[in-house]
């Protein structure tokens, strides 16, 4: 993606830059996913060959609330804690989750993998840089035996 937030390449290629194993059923889904994005003129997609071309439009910033300086943050946080280029990614995917859970609180970790489809170990990692970064804090819900869920108090709401 390149920061005019313009995409070329193949579907493949496309799934390797968003971090999903490449597989028929993703496939599929992406095709869905840009059905439904185009839909809301949230992207313009255009075929060329075997490439595809996709634009961000600026809708998708005002209504998703995600925009250059929240990619950049992550970016930021990852090299803050030396970790590899993969995990900006992992960060965006679940700082969006948490957005998304923040309605239905408490969550659990299996709400925001079902979201993302990452694993426990990676959502960890990444709610563990989020919250040591300041993005948001988590408390526990439950008794002392047993953890229901977290609760999270958003000290920095994705607004660009």
């Amino acid at each position: 993606m390149t920061p005019w937030g313009v995409f070329r390449g193949t579907r493949e290629e496309f799934l390797k830059y968003i971090d999903v194993k490449k597989n028929k059923k993703n496939l599929e889904l992406l095709e869905k996913a840009f059905v439904g994005l185009v839909d809301k003129e949230y992207i313009a997609f255009h075929e060329d060959g075997s490439h595809i071309i996709i634009y961000i439009r600026e809708k998708i910033e005002e209504e998703m609330k995600l925009g250059s300086k929240m990619i950049k943050q992550c970016r930021e946080i990852v090299k803050k804690y030396n970790k590899t280029a993969d995990k900006v990614s992992q960060l965006i995917k679940v700082w969006l989750a948490v957005q998304i859970c923040f309605e239905h609180q408490p969550f659990t970790n299996r709400d925001i993998e079902e979201l993302t489809g990452l694993s426990n170990y990676q959502i960890r990692d990444a709610i563990k840089m989020l919250q040591e970064s300041e993005i948001f804090k988590i408390s526990r819900v439950g008794s002392y035996c047993y953890c229901k869920g977290s609760n999270v108090d958003l000290t920095a709401w994705w607004n660009d």
